[in-house]
């Protein structure tokens, strides 16, 4: 599951015929030019999305109420052109400050991500240590903490935990790559406005 932000300069690509098979000429080019249209459409999966409107909340872009509404479901709901563009233009200055702060280089940007709680780390830090600290983890529900699953889906061991008895806390599923917040932030910037679905 995910979310797709779909801009209101979108409108502007010519439709094609939907009756058509889907690998036909015609669909293809119509993805291939949305693809191409700055602001046009925005894909990421439901772990990716959530720390999006946490950082918007954060820096005061939406508030609490649309967070913990609209922002956080897939409703198809509107985000007009004068709040997406203050949320792309707030968003990459507070971007930028902190890649100038962590002096990271535009290569950086793939090899870093947000996390839902605001922090940002490199990958393979927060995948390798900070979502083993014993903070951020909990007892395996799968093996109930042992190691080993009894409910015959795994013979050998816990395919959740690796035998480890303890799976990282839901939160640390959370997080967005520094480059796909970016062009979050240029695609709010280029949308015309944008729907949430």
């Amino acid at each position: 599951m995910g979310f797709d932000l779909t801009g209101i300069i979108n409108k502007t690509i010519p439709l094609p015929d939907w009756a058509l098979e889907a690998d036909h000429p015609s669909i293809q080019e119509y993805f291939k030019i949305q693809r191409e249209t700055k602001g046009a459409y925005f894909r990421v999966t439901s772990w990716g999305w959530r720390p999006i409107p946490a950082i918007l909340k954060q820096l005061k872009l939406i508030t609490k109420k649309d967070h913990d509404g609209a922002w956080f479901y897939n409703d198809n709901i509107l985000i007009k052109e004068s709040k997406s563009q203050e949320i792309g233009k707030g968003l990459i200055l507070w971007l930028d400050s902190r890649i100038k702060d962590l002096e990271l280089s535009p290569e950086d940007l793939e090899n870093y991500i947000l996390t839902i709680d605001g922090r940002i780390m490199g990958e393979i830090e927060f995948t390798e240590v900070w979502t083993k600290l014993p903070q951020n983890t909990i007892g395996c529900k799968y093996c109930g903490g042992t190691g080993i699953r009894t409910d015959m889906i795994v013979i050998d061991g816990c395919n959740v935990c690796k035998g480890l008895g303890k799976t990282s806390t839901s939160n640390m599923s959370y997080y967005i790559n520094l480059s796909r917040l970016r062009e979050f932030a240029e695609f709010a910037l280029a949308s015309g406005g944008f729907r949430i679905a």
